[in-house]
């Protein structure tokens, strides 16, 4: 039996954690605390719609995250959604001028509310289409 190979001296953990949004902030704010006691990174995939709800306390704790350069606020979304509801389908098989809504409003909310140009995009689970593609190739931030 071959012994384990000795460990590296400089480890790297990712933390990328998405669909943050104002209803479940609070389960949020633990790990955020952590990363902040930590002294380490994190990128938070963000539901853009939820800078624009009017949850002062939410808001509060966004503008504490924001400007930390230990988080990323990357884009995830408007609201996750398609249409007509359907969760995860906000990028996947809907008309071009649902998703250019959700990457201009979201552009928007980010920086007035953060600050923040958007730079990252990530996808839900069922991923984009030829529609997303093309916004994020013609997002000059991207």
């Amino acid at each position: 039996m071959n012994p384990l190979p000795p460990a590296s001296p400089a480890q790297c953990v990712v933390l990328k954690m998405d669909d943050l949004d104002v209803h479940w902030w609070r389960e949020w704010k633990k790990l955020t605390d952590l990363v902040i006691a930590e002294d380490v990174a994190a990128g938070l995939g963000i539901f853009a719609r939820s800078l624009v709800q009017g949850d002062p306390e939410y808001d509060a704790w966004i503008g504490t995250i924001a400007p930390d350069p230990r988080f990323e606020l990357w884009f995830h979304g408007w609201t996750g959604h398609g249409p007509n509801g359907e969760p995860g389908m906000e990028f996947k098989g809907t008309p071009p001028d649902y998703q250019r809504n959700a990457f201009e409003r979201s552009r928007e909310a980010l920086l007035t509310r953060c600050d923040l140009v958007m730079r990252t995009y990530s996808e839900h689970w069922h991923g984009g289409d030829e529609t997303t593609a093309k916004l994020v190739a013609e997002d000059p931030f991207l």
